[in-house]
């Protein structure tokens, strides 16, 4: 029988040592275990990823377009289509239109098919209002692979106001810019602003231009996308600024400027307002020149509203934009900064926020 001499641990650090030695190595958890915690933090379970995009690579083309839009009946929405050539179904969209018309706003847009982006245009006023002939308003295309799709059934929004609806949509990060389209269009129902609430929770304010109550369509697959960044080219960044907005006037849109250090002329952005504020809502947002955020603002009551003073967040996509009818790909990934620093928060292995 053979003999089995007892060897003594040669190991004999000052510190306690989590592991026996096994040349396979040791795995904190298992599929089935309990919650695990690090530096005194209290354990946790194995944090989830529902739907992220963090990693996601494909490619992001800014269109330049002249656009010619028809004319919007008063206190209602137009939705109208626009060829811009290699837009895919799937992706998501997001326009700026590059001046303003009073009482018109930008309230939608989407993919309609491929090749063609519609535009929801609200008219707030008591008048038929066509928008600027031959304007070129900038198309950024987010390919289907980075945007996360969600089923959702909003409530029903009252005659001539905004109603801000929260929704859980997994995967979208939280204090990013975050773009949402509706896949079908609805007469005189629009959509004002987008902000991420929390992680995974994202608010819409939808606006109802008519004196009739709209249930907006129960079930539908909306398109979002929301990230701090998009890397490898400088393609998107994102920046927080408080605002102090002026009174808007009673059912019409009016435009204000801000001074933005770091918006390059002609380049494009997208503006999340933190909170709602009743009666008022986002029509359409532009660098108007270098440093200057313009954004419209609609004000869909009887009564002058002023905007509160609060941080905006805003998705900057600093490259210029191409000539009028051509346009920019860039190769980009999604960040994965902040899902993965919130996971090693959590689990105790970094220090927060």
């Amino acid at each position: 029988m053979p003999v089995v001499t007892a060897v003594v641990n040669p190991i004999n650090d000052p510190f306690t040592q989590v592991g026996a030695d096994d040349p396979s190595g040791i795995r904190p958890g298992g599929p089935n275990a309990g919650p695990i915690g690090f530096f005194g933090a209290t354990p946790v379970a194995q944090p989830a990823s529902q739907g992220s995009v963090t990693g996601i690579a494909g490619t992001v083309t800014e269109y330049s377009v002249t656009v010619t839009a028809a004319s919007v009946a008063p206190n209602t929405t137009n939705e109208q289509a626009f060829t811009v050539t290699g837009a895919a179904t799937g992706s998501i969209v997001a326009v700026t239109k590059p001046g303003v018309d009073a009482g018109i706003a930008v309230v939608g847009a989407r993919v309609s098919a491929t090749n063609s982006v519609a535009i929801t245009y609200a008219n707030d006023t008591a008048a038929t209002v066509t928008p600027t002939a031959a304007q070129t308003y900038l198309f950024n295309v987010i390919p289907a692979a980075m945007c996360i799709t969600a089923t959702l059934t909003p409530a029903a929004v009252a005659p001539n106001t905004m109603s801000l609806q929260t929704f859980n949509v997994g995967g979208l990060a939280a204090n990013a810019p975050v773009i949402v389209n509706k896949p079908t269009a609805q007469t005189g129902l629009g959509i004002v602003d987008a902000t991420m609430i929390s992680a995974g929770v994202v608010g819409i304010t939808f606006a109802n231009f008519t004196a009739a109550t709209i249930t907006p369509t129960a079930g539908e697959s909306y398109v979002f996308f929301a990230a701090t960044d998009l890397s490898i080219a400088s393609v998107m960044r994102t920046l927080q600024v408080t605002l102090t907005p002026v009174s808007v006037a009673a059912n019409t849109t009016a435009e204000q400027t801000f001074t933005v250090t770091g918006l390059p002329v002609n380049s494009q952005v997208v503006v999340n307002k933190p909170t709602v504020t009743a009666g008022l809502g986002l029509g359409g947002a532009r660098v108007s020149a270098a440093n200057t955020l313009a954004l419209n603002y609609v004000n869909n009551t009887a009564a002058a509203i002023t905007p509160p003073s609060e941080v905006y967040t805003i998705a900057s996509f600093p490259a210029a934009s191409a000539a009028a009818g051509s346009s920019n790909a860039y190769n980009v990934q999604v960040g994965g900064g902040v899902a993965d620093h919130a996971a090693l928060v959590a689990l105790g292995l970094i220090a927060g926020p």
